[in-house]
């Protein structure tokens, strides 16, 4: 949370968190500028990560053959890093995978 707060200190970032225990320690220092969704259990459809590694997939990994664990980690992040770019395109087409009205009425 620090390190995702740190890159971004000037932003508020909203951080969409499934009932796994990692999202529910009571040690988890959150920064002033993060706040945690919880979503509703039993609902990963709602969790945009998972549009994420589905677009990931998808672009990465789909009618590839891999030798290894490690070429399907590289290929993964070079798209991955494709998306983090920031030109016009890129943001445009993470904002479709994330910015949902549910969101910003939750906050």
């Amino acid at each position: 949370m620090h390190q995702i707060s740190n890159k971004h200190p000037n932003d508020y970032l909203l951080a969409v968190v499934d009932g796994a225990s990692s999202h529910c320690s009571k040690g988890l220092e959150i920064p002033p500028n993060v706040h945690l969704l919880q979503l509703s259990p039993y609902c990963p459809e709602l969790n945009p990560v998972e549009h994420l590694w589905d677009y990931a997939r998808e672009k990465a990994c789909a009618n590839h053959y891999f030798e290894n664990l490690n070429g399907v980690v590289e290929k993964v992040e070079h798209e991955l890093s494709k998306l983090a770019q920031g030109t016009l395109a890129m943001v445009k087409k993470v904002s479709q995978m994330f910015y949902w009205p549910w969101m910003i009425s939750s906050v």
